[in-house]
């Protein structure tokens, strides 16, 4: 049950991360002025963002390695991690 709630709170905590970085970078790339088109559609931007991030993280198994004892298989893991999403969000 530990373990579960651990992963809840992680994926929880990614989704939450992954809003307001993508929501820091719009505003800061529009200089704080969403109108427009763009104003509508960050909402579908930033929910297809997360279902990006959390089913690659969760597909390439993110969630399920042991960070305390974490070497050069997790640092393989989250290359292929970053591929994978950039690759995932490039397509999209």
């Amino acid at each position: 049950m530990k373990g579960t709630f651990k992963t809840t709170l992680l994926i929880f905590l990614d989704a939450i991360l992954v809003v307001v970085s993508y929501y820091i970078s719009i505003l800061i790339r529009f200089e704080g002025n969403l109108i427009g088109r763009i104003s509508q559609h960050i909402y579908l931007l930033l929910l297809s963002m997360v279902i990006i991030k959390l089913f690659v993280y969760l597909i390439l198994g993110l969630y399920n390695s042991l960070w305390r004892y974490a070497g050069i298989n997790e640092l393989i893991s989250q290359g292929d991690v970053l591929i994978a999403t950039r690759t995932a969000k490039g397509t999209f």
